[in-house]
């Protein structure tokens, strides 16, 4: 035992330890940066889908023969709620009974800052919408009655009013 010496010196020892913990705390901080904006690339291009479904959906109502085929519309509104970013990937008419639906799908990049460090090169986000238009008379066809309280005042006035005994 007489060559083997045991350093008791722990001088820097601590130094290293926070060396490394600022290294996992820094590498969290950055790929959650990353995780937000790709979350709110995914928010923003959900809703430019939900529009641009809304928009063909809108136009095929008050377009006759518009229900068979997707227009340019959704293109734009698309293109609008995403300041030109997002890649239209398509317009899908889903024929109905009487009347159609209509499904959006696009992508959006996303820019990815701290986690190329870590190799993540590319993020996007997808997304899909539907959106379905109906005749007024398929949807009072199913909608359910409901009952409603005649003694009530603002009631007899709204009979009132319809009997054209209110002017």
């Amino acid at each position: 035992m007489r060559g083997v010496r045991v350093r008791r010196d722990e001088r820097g020892a601590a130094a290293i330890v926070v060396a490394l913990s600022l290294v996992v705390v820094m590498a969290a901080a950055m790929l959650t940066i990353d995780a937000g904006m790709l979350w709110n690339q995914r928010r923003t291009i959900a809703t430019a889908t939900d529009a641009a479904a809304l928009a063909e959906a809108r136009r095929a109502a008050l377009t006759p023969g518009a229900a068979t085929a997707c227009g340019s519309q959704w293109v734009t509104m698309l293109s609008r709620n995403t300041r030109s970013q997002a890649d239209a990937l398509s317009c899908t008419v889903l024929p109905g009974d009487r009347g159609a639906s209509f499904e959006v799908r696009a992508r959006l990049a996303s820019p990815v800052g701290f986690g190329a460090a870590l190799g993540v090169r590319d993020a996007e986000a997808f997304a899909s919408s539907v959106a379905r238009f109906d005749p007024v008379s398929l949807v009072l066809e199913k909608t359910r009655p409901i009952a409603v309280c005649t003694q009530n005042t603002h009631m007899q006035e709204w009979f009132a009013y319809l009997d054209g005994t209110i002017p």
